[in-house]
């Protein structure tokens, strides 16, 4: 049986760095995951724990894997972004929230049928 060590106050301070990291508000956050902002503001300050869901969404939006959040360890993913990308993420930002929903619905789709072909060697790179 492997046992985790988990830290609430941990895991805050790491999720606290990664939002400030990307320039994000606890109210951007809070609203990503559903939830209030002073929920999200306990969970960095390490007053209470969250959801297995609650700290899945967290890892979806800071790109960072779960064994990160939770034990500090592994890859954070922390990528800059070429100036295409940067540029296309801005513009989707400035959508409204329905219009915006709909475009990272279709990218998602997108992006994880390029991953399948990918992994099923169907892409060949122009």
């Amino acid at each position: 049986m492997i046992v985790v060590e988990y830290s609430a106050k941990e895991v805050g301070r790491r999720l606290q760095a990664l939002r400030r990291q990307n320039g994000c508000s606890r109210e951007k956050i809070a609203k990503g995951i559903g939830k209030s902002v002073k929920y999200y503001g306990d969970i960095e300050r390490g007053s209470c724990g969250m959801s297995v869901e609650t700290l899945l969404e967290l890892s979806k939006i800071y790109h960072v894997s779960l064994d990160y959040l939770v034990r500090g360890i592994g890859d954070t993913d922390e990528k800059e972004p070429d100036a295409e990308t940067a540029w296309m993420i801005n513009r989707v930002g400035q959508l409204d929230s329905r219009k915006r929903s709909a475009v990272l619905q279709m990218l998602g789709t997108i992006v994880e049928l390029g991953l399948e072909e990918e992994r099923e060697g169907r892409y060949a790179e122009d």
